[in-house]
């Protein structure tokens, strides 16, 4: 049976010294460019869901804009009061509207002409949901 020989111990040179140091600056700046370039994915990604939410209130105000004009044709005082009412927010089966006390009651008279006219617009049938907006 052989026994293990045992291993020498060296001691580093100011070389390996200067060696391993200038390594670890490599790493230590690439380290930081991952941070930098994950940082920069990050504020992408965070551009990104502001552009997709800003497309998709474009195509809320767009659909509620269409069913205004609708109503327009044969009713311009009620486009009026739909026009100064804040879309809270919208799908084509569903429109909720913030809106001045009085004009909450002109809007409520007027809900099922407005969901008729949303429907042929839209393409579906359209409840209409209606918030006064507190001062």
């Amino acid at each position: 049976m052989t026994t293990p020989k045992k291993k020498e111990m060296t001691v580093p040179t100011s070389a390996d010294i200067r060696a391993l140091e200038e390594q670890t600056r490599t790493w230590r700046e690439l380290a930081a460019k991952v941070v930098e370039f994950s940082e920069r994915v990050l504020a992408l990604i965070g551009e990104h869901e502001r552009l997709k939410e800003q497309l998709e209130s474009a195509r809320r105000v767009r659909g509620w804009r269409d069913v205004v004009d609708r109503i327009r044709e044969d009713d311009s005082e009620l486009a009026a009061v739909l026009e100064r009412a804040s879309v809270r927010s919208y799908s084509p089966d569903e429109v909720k509207l913030e809106v001045e006390v009085g004009d909450d009651a002109i809007i409520k008279l007027n809900a099922k002409r407005i969901s008729s006219f949303a429907q042929q617009v839209l393409g579906v049938k359209t409840k209409l949901k209606v918030f006064r907006i507190k001062k």
